[in-house]
């Protein structure tokens, strides 16, 4: 169950690539945190704290959006991912095309809901006239920021997922400049209307950044106008998970503001707004999740269980500090909350310190427990990965609330936030054991018998490849494999890979690679590689060597072949006859 935690010390592929972009996912996760939190920050420090309520009041709206927002990018990238693990390229494009349209549609449906109907609601929740006041004005402007979300969001994802980091990391560097300068700015000149028009900016120079990639020679998308109902009901059936956790958000955002209002007063309403502050931290394990997409949808398209296991169990180890980390530091440093958010009055402070400490102990199976369900969405067990979401973040945080808000008052919605968390994460392992086995923990995989897909990580030297020659032979000739077969495979991974070598030769980066080998009625040949990018199939390649020229001859001959892009790595696939035919 707890292999993950034990970590190997070969040099990998796959993990050097998540690593490189994990960075860039993690920079991305704090802006969004960052952004989320941002408007609340300004309000309580430049306005006042009715601001902040009229904020909190508005809340709900923010989690809607955030859901729309994501709701396309999730199903889409996997099917995206899918498709190109299966060499359907334009079926892939078409699935990319349809995710922007869509993304386009869901945004404008926002801003109308909003203009529709933002001000009943706003009317029904009967605040006081100044906190209506203050929640109006920032509705005004925040009904932008809904419209412009879904494309952000998507567009962001599409390019990330191509690899184009840099440019990842300038368009989300830009948004919170413009947006935190901008919003502070306006603040003090209109108010609180001066956050959403900041904010609102912020988005739409993120947009503009981000959609430079589609004129770059590493994009790999290309736009079919395209609409499919099966592809939509697969999206929304992947991203069913992402709505169910934003409803869950709602719900507790919901469920503490009537706790506290009953066993407290407004006043302690900000305490609210801090604890879904502290768990909206929780954003930084969906970094994790983000990287984890398009790697483990290829490797399943593809039937590499070996290559999953192995970037999964990285993922964990990373989920497993990263959140240590962000519980020691909320533990230790508490003020950097009641500080940010200008919270001075010295009983709500203290109270607002001892929940910060409480909440903050829930990083750590929050960050494991969301990249397990990450992980079961990408291989398509949505059942589980609700049950999951479920179990840890709603049912047992609603339950302990609801049973320690009357023992501990206002400290109740806090620790019940806490024993919630940790025991629901505890339950949703012992049931899965219990249903699945113990031994399948945490990943619940069963290995497959006959194993059918083979997986091998090397370093691109002239040793590593002639030792995945050799592993490659020995794995044909148990398998029965024709001598032609054994012979042109080996004759591939050399040629391909010291071609590679020698297009890499003036760098001084180690250049890592892996192999995996498909049987079945025929032999698929699948090699990845981080080294520079370029078409080594490519028939008319530049010959500049012994091995190039004979894989240029190579090349000719060979029909079933496809060069690719996945993560922004060079992926060669060809598939030859397994037996004589």
């Amino acid at each position: 169950m707890f292999n993950f935690l034990k970590r190997k010390k070969q040099n990998s592929f796959i993990i050097s690539r998540f690593n490189s972009m994990l960075i860039a996912a993690l920079i991305e996760c704090s802006v969004s945190v960052i952004m989320g939190v941002a408007d609340n920050i300004v309000s309580g420090n430049v306005i006042s704290q009715t601001a902040l309520s009229g904020l909190t009041l508005v809340a709900p709206f923010l989690t809607i959006s955030l859901y729309v927002s994501t709701i396309v990018a999730p199903g889409i990238g996997v099917q995206y991912a899918e498709l190109t693990g299966q060499m359907e390229t334009e079926k892939a494009n078409r699935v990319f095309s349809q995710g922007l349209i869509v993304s386009v549609f869901n945004g404008a449906v926002m801003f109308l809901l909003l203009t529709l109907f933002g001000n009943a609601y706003l009317t029904m929740m009967a605040p006081s006239a100044a906190v209506f006041e203050q929640a109006a004005a920032y509705l005004v402007y925040f009904r932008y920021m809904a419209l412009l979300f879904p494309i952000a969001c998507y567009i962001s994802h599409v390019v990330y997922w191509d690899g184009d980091e840099k440019l990842f990391l300038v368009a989300s560097t830009a948004r919170i400049i413009c947006a935190l300068g901008l919003s502070v700015l306006l603040a003090f000149k209109i108010g609180i209307a001066g956050l959403g028009i900041g904010s609102s900016i912020g988005l739409l120079v993120q947009i503009l950044i981000d959609s430079l990639h589609f004129f770059r020679k590493v994009n790999t998308y290309r736009f079919r106008f395209a609409l499919s109902l099966k592809v939509m009901l697969k999206t929304l059936k992947i991203s069913l998970p992402d709505c169910v956790e934003y409803g869950v958000w709602a719900i507790l955002s919901f469920t503490m503001s009537l706790l506290i209002l009953t066993h407290a007063n407004s006043d302690y309403l900000p305490l609210v707004t801090v604890i879904l502050s502290v768990m909206q931290m929780y954003m930084l394990f969906g970094g994790i999740g983000s990287v984890l997409l398009p790697m483990v949808a290829v490797y399943r398209g593809e039937g590499n269980i070996d290559g999953e296991r192995r970037i999964m169990y990285h993922a964990l180890r990373v989920a497993f500090w990263l959140g240590l980390m962000m519980t020691v530091i909320f533990f230790i440093f508490p003020q950097i909350v009641t500080v940010a958010y200008g919270i001075h009055e010295p009983a709500i402070a203290q109270v607002v310190l001892r929940v910060i400490r409480i909440v903050a102990v829930t990083f750590l199976t929050s960050a494991v427990g969301m990249t397990l369900s990450s992980y079961f969405l990408y291989t398509d067990r949505v059942g589980i990965n609700l049950l999951s979401t479920l179990m840890q973040q709603l049912l047992g945080p609603i339950i302990g609330m609801i049973a320690l808000t009357s023992i501990f008052n206002i400290l109740g919605p806090a620790l019940g936030v806490l024993f919630g968390n940790v025991l629901g994460f505890a339950a949703f392992l012992l049931l899965m054991g219990l249903i699945k086995g113990f031994r399948t923990l945490p990943l619940l995989i069963k290995e497959p018998s006959p194993k059918m897909v083979h997986f091998f990580e090397f370093e691109v030297t002239p040793a590593g490849i002639r030792d995945m020659m050799t592993k490659a032979e020995a794995l044909l000739q148990e398998n029965g494999a024709a001598k032609r077969t054994i012979f042109k495979t080996k004759l591939f991974i050399e040629e391909i890979m010291t071609v590679v070598m020698n297009r890499n030769a003036s760098s001084e980066k180690m250049v890592l690679a892996e192999c995996t080998l498909k049987l079945g009625d025929d032999l698929t040949i699948i090699l990845r590689d981080d080294g520079e990018i370029f078409n080594v199939l490519a028939e008319d390649g530049t010959v500049d060597s012994l091995s190039s020229f004979i894989l240029n001859g190579l090349m000719t001959k060979q029909q079933e072949k496809m060069n690719a892009l996945n993560f922004a790595c060079n992926r060669n696939v060809i598939r030859l006859p397994l037996q004589e035919g």
